[in-house]
């Protein structure tokens, strides 16, 4: 039976209504395809179908039927934890696991192998991952076995072209084949957390080349999506612990160098970790001269991001500023997960120095820029004058919340502290028009919140506050900038110790701070009552005893 066509157009009805469909999903990419089918069968067998459906549509302007978002099912947009050998296995993912690793460690004893799959539960990632790390183990072992033979051997030579044979054979060939009867050579080991007896691996087991290849998916797969899956992962983490061990190697074979005196490296002590045999290539040196190892730097950075400070100066010597560039810190702990998290840190820390205006997380140190210029709510101004306060911060929320995965706490923007339960006012505001109504109360109050802000100090660089204990008058701030407990003034970059005993401010480098601290929260209480009276000229109450007030506050 021959197709019902057009007489105009000589073709199909459905291959016309086709063409005009996928016409009409161009011109209206969220239209809903079966409104725009059922609008041009009403046009279809008349004249200017296209055009009298084109015309039905925008005549609805932007009310026309939207097609439908698909479901996505929110487990699917989950990636799958393959370290986690708690799941079941099937039988099929366990032979072509055992496959794969088969290829992938063709030197490796089976049942070494098997080991490590009982261990993991037959878990690809997590079996390879043992394998792995157990590999590069002993190929360092074996370096490490190659430096004490070297260095035996030039202890002992007499005679130079002995010796010259010697470095030539260690440096072009591999070590000879270990004897099971030669104590040093019949060293073996066993997979970490086997039973004393278990199986054994020695090096000669394990003697192949450094990366061995592992087999293409297509050839060992058998077509099963989940076993590719989980094998893509293994793939993209073998290239991320390949440099890691290239580097690892790379010392080995620098170190091995220098005993054998091959090439112009050398050997030197790091004064952090006081290790001495150290190669140039793990040298990092600042513009001063004073050196350090990467893996003590790598230690200052981890610890940096820890405590949420990325600037890091010079770990060796105490007194030098010189701040690492981010070439070094990279060079030290490469561009992994570490690298990111320190990107992130400098990134608020210099959001938070520049001069745009941010919301600052009280918790850590996540910032966000403004659009506007934010104007902190000063404590004492909402005590005197509450609305003209509030009135400043109108176009800043309420609560801020942190977006760092490692924080996400909700702060309140007027207080700083952890956001009040919803529908609680903040009892910063609370208490102040409490008081309010008292002045005598009020006045307390106010005098007290100056000597709360005289007692902490505050960076005069990044706004960091801080209190001392002990020590002298230069605090150096997390943010690298040094200043004055005193006049919490910036010291001088190159020598900070420049600003003391020098005018205007004469400031000691030495001093008692209990003492410092009582004479500089005095004068903050008595300028701000004297702020306080001026703004009530009718109150006629009695002068405070400030002495007293101020050694109280200074004992919470």
């Amino acid at each position: 039976m021959a197709e019902k066509t057009n007489k105009k157009d000589e073709k199909p009805i459905k291959r016309i209504i086709e063409e005009c469909l996928g016409q009409l999903v161009i011109m209206f990419p969220q239209i809903d395809p079966e409104f725009a089918e059922k609008t041009l069968n009403q046009f279809i067998g008349g004249e200017n179908y296209m055009e009298n459906t084109i015309d039905k549509i925008t005549s609805l302007g932007d009310e026309y039927p939207r097609a439908k978002e698909p479901e996505i099912d929110p487990n699917s947009l989950k990636k799958p934890d393959y370290t986690d050998i708690t799941t079941p296995v099937t039988p099929e993912m366990k032979k072509l696991t055992i496959t794969y690793l088969k290829n992938t460690f063709p030197s490796f004893h089976m049942m070494i192998l098997i080991k490590a799959l009982e261990e993991s539960k037959y878990h690809l990632y997590p079996s390879w991952k043992r394998l792995y790390d157990l590999q590069t183990e002993y190929f360092l072992d074996e370096l490490d076995r190659q430096i004490e033979e070297a260095k035996k051997e030039q202890k002992n030579a007499k005679d130079p072209e002995l010796e010259r044979a010697l470095k030539a054979s260690l440096a072009d060939s591999p070590p000879p084949a270990s004897s099971s009867s030669s104590s040093s050579s019949s060293r073996s080991r066993t997979l970490s957390g086997t039973p004393e007896g278990g199986y054994q691996l020695t090096l000669e087991c394990i003697r192949q080349t450094y990366l061995p290849m592992p087999m293409r998916p297509t050839e060992i797969t058998d077509n099963s999506p989940e076993f590719d899956q989980e094998m893509l992962f293994v793939l993209e983490n073998e290239a991320k612990m390949a440099v890691e061990r290239k580097k690892l190697m790379d010392r080995k074979h620098e170190k091995l160098d220098i005993v054998m005196g091959i090439g112009h490296s050398y050997l030197w002590d790091c004064p952090i970790c006081y290790t001495d045999d150290k190669v140039a290539s793990e040298q990092i040196v600042c513009e001063n001269g004073h050196e350090v190892c990467v893996d003590c730097l790598r230690d200052s950075v981890q610890a940096a991001v820890k405590n949420s400070a990325p600037q890091i100066t010079c770990i060796a010597e105490p007194d030098c500023n010189y701040e690492y560039p981010e070439a070094v810190i990279k060079r030290a702990i490469g561009d992994g997960e570490l690298y990111q998290r320190w990107s992130e840190l400098s990134m608020f820390q210099n959001m938070r120095l520049s001069k745009i205006p941010t919301l600052n997380c009280p918790f850590c140190i996540y910032a966000e820029y403004l659009t506007e210029k934010l104007e902190e709510i000063d404590e004492q101004e909402l005590v005197l004058n509450p609305e003209a306060a509030l009135k400043k911060r109108k176009e800043i929320p309420l609560v801020f919340k942190c977006r760092r995965k490692e924080c996400g706490k909700e702060s309140c923007t007027i207080c700083w502290k952890e956001a009040h339960p919803l529908g609680t006012p903040c009892p910063l505001q609370a208490e102040s028009n409490k008081k309010r109504g008292d002045l005598e109360e009020n006045l307390i109050h106010y005098v007290e919140l100056a000597i709360d802000k005289a007692y902490i100090r505050v960076c005069p660089k990044c706004g960091t506050p801080g209190v001392k204990e002990s020590g002298c008058n230069r605090i150096p701030c997390k943010c690298g900038q040094n200043y004055c407990y005193l006049c919490q003034k910036a010291c001088p970059d190159g020598n900070p110790y420049d600003h003391f005993e020098k005018p205007p401010t004469y400031c000691k480098v030495h001093s008692d701070t209990a003492a410092d601290d009582e004479k500089i929260c005095l004068a903050a209480a008595e300028k701000a009552e004297q702020e306080w009276r001026k703004a009530h000229p009718g109150y006629k109450g009695a002068p405070l005893a400030l002495g007293e007030l101020t050694k109280k506050r200074q004992k919470k």
